[in-house]
């Protein structure tokens, strides 16, 4: 049996479904349950490639690290590669889920365009936003917010200095959140709370 708390946070998530207020922010999480590689298994690709042992340095600076050390077109190779390889992935459960719920609004840190693939099979539409320069053109009052860049776009957030600077380059992207989070539920799914650009946006 569910508990007082649960239960109350159950209808407060299908209130929100009912007054089209819902925010879902998805994860990495959900795109490893398609099989998709995890933040620290990317990670783990370029420490190989560096020498580095898994204790040596954050995953922050180990992306940092391989940008410095390879340079822009080897870093995003490297990183192409690695998603490559599972070229197979589909979306799954969870997606299909999310399509159903159709909320007014998602936010994801993820790369990959499962949650795109997925969203873009139901008679409601949501305008892709991967980059400030998306926002004036965004068309419907739905959005898809990809506010960790896009892998075919090349503005993805993996090393140090695009943490530091997200603000400068994601700066519309930022507003947008914050006004998004202000006057919604947000519900989360697969994603660890301690993402640095997410919490100094809340």
């Amino acid at each position: 049996m569910e508990s007082a708390i649960d239960q109350q946070t159950l209808n407060h998530i299908i209130e929100a479904m009912n007054d089209d207020s819902l925010i879902i922010f998805v994860g990495a999480g959900v795109s490893a349950n398609s099989g998709l590689p995890s933040w620290n298994q990317l990670i783990s690709e370029l420490r190989v490639e560096l020498s580095l042992d898994d204790n040596e340095e954050d995953n922050l600076k180990v992306a940092q690290f391989y940008y410095d050390t390879w340079g822009q077109q080897k870093y995003f190779q490297k990183i192409s590669n690695v998603f490559s390889e599972h070229t197979t992935a589909v979306p799954n459960e969870i997606h299909e889920q999310i399509l159903k719920i159709q909320p007014r609004h998602v936010i994801t840190t993820n790369y990959d365009t499962l949650l795109e693939e997925e969203l873009n099979k139901g008679v409601t539409k949501y305008s892709i936003i991967k980059s400030d320069y998306d926002i004036p053109y965004a068309q419907g009052n739905r959005y898809l917010i990809k506010m960790h860049g896009d892998l075919d776009s090349k503005n993805i957030i993996l090393k140090e200095n695009d943490y530091l600077d997200y603000e400068n380059n994601f700066s519309m992207i930022s507003t947008l959140i914050k006004s998004l989070i202000m006057n919604n539920t947000i519900l989360f799914i697969g994603y660890s709370l301690g993402d640095t650009t997410f919490n100094s946006i809340f």
